[in-house]
């Protein structure tokens, strides 16, 4: 037997805006998967500013625009905001960035109810439903992590970052990523201390990176063994627990540092599986074994696990070396 939670939407909707800068050559690896489930979710903007071409792709949601921008602009507009010199050398150093969202992209907000910041390595469920309860009572944070966070769109929000002009200034001259985004004393922080904030984290699937099978962490039934299943714009947690199947509507799931193949075409991109290392075409039934067929442990992930975190310490290296001889002209 399945056992299914179902989340129904009832109220008028509140504009929200989410934003997105990303830099660099290329988008992510699966990033039509997720423009593909951001399609789905059409009572929310998204916002991307990049400088990668984006005529390539194979298509176009209206609920998503495309801001063509630097990384050099993109820092000229923070630094106008915060009023000194910034540090941006490299793309990821973004993070650092996003609470002062609200503040740099003021003038595309206007008309916005809420705006918020997310990760591209995420697949998108039926987000507003799961919103809507903390829109319709206006508190000023809902969920409040790095991979979603959405803010109350009003000066007294967007402008709390830059009450502490020290540590403001400590974050963003240094060339190292702060995680300011997810800080103790970052936006939303702060916004907890002087404000209300809804999100059930368990509403969410934060794959842990360090597993070889999927593993939703931090939350009950999140070390089953289990699979994710997007159909047309709808993402569902399949979990087994004793010898039965039990699902759950989610949000949205996010696969931090992990390396996924994509197995997919047009011909059934309306609906996919989330399993250990990939996205895969639907499967025909769907029963314990099936679900424990397709959560099997890679005996040699943990290899790759440790080989990417050396490579990514050894290129911080570095460019470290590289910064200090330059530093030093």
């Amino acid at each position: 037997m399945v056992y299914t939670t179902k989340v129904t939407m009832k109220n008028p909707v509140k504009r929200v805006a989410l934003l997105y800068p990303y830099f660099g050559e290329r988008f992510p690896p699966y990033f039509h998967l997720w423009l593909l489930s951001a399609s789905e979710n059409k009572k929310i903007d998204f916002h991307l500013f990049t400088n990668i071409e984006n005529s390539g792709l194979f298509f176009h949601p209206e609920n998503v625009s495309f801001h063509q921008m630097s990384l050099a602009e993109f820092k000229k507009s923070a630094q106008d905001v915060v009023g000194f010199e910034c540090s941006l050398e490299r793309p990821y150093k973004i993070c650092d960035y996003r609470p002062l969202f609200g503040l740099i992209f003021k003038d595309l907000l206007n008309g916005y109810d809420y705006w918020g910041y997310g990760d591209l390595d995420v697949i998108l469920g039926d987000l507003y439903p799961f919103l809507e309860p903390g829109l319709e009572a206006k508190v000023g944070l809902l969920y409040g992590r790095g991979h979603l966070s959405v803010f109350r769109n009003d000066g007294r929000i967007n402008n709390l970052i830059l009450g502490n002009h020290e540590r403001l200034k400590s974050v963003l001259t240094n060339h190292n990523n702060c995680s300011f985004d997810e800080s103790d004393d970052g936006l939303s922080a702060l916004v907890k201390q002087f404000d209300s904030n809804y999100g059930h984290f368990e509403d969410i699937a934060d794959i842990a990176p360090e597993h070889s099978r999927l593993v939703n962490s931090g939350r009950e039934n999140g070390f089953c063994r289990q699979v994710y299943i997007w159909d047309a714009g709808t993402l569902k947690w399949l979990f087994i627990k004793g010898n039965r199947i039990i699902t759950k509507e989610i949000a949205y799931i996010h696969l931090q540092k992990r390396k996924m193949k994509v197995a997919c075409d047009g011909a059934w991109s309306s609906s996919f599986w989330i399993v250990s290392n990939k996205f895969c075409p639907p499967k025909r039934k769907i029963n314990v074994s099936t679900v424990k067929r397709y959560s099997h442990r890679n005996p040699f992930f943990w290899i790759h696990f440790r080989y990417l975190y050396v490579k990514c310490y050894i290129l911080h290296l570095l460019a470290e070396r590289k910064r200090r001889k330059t530093n030093s002209k």
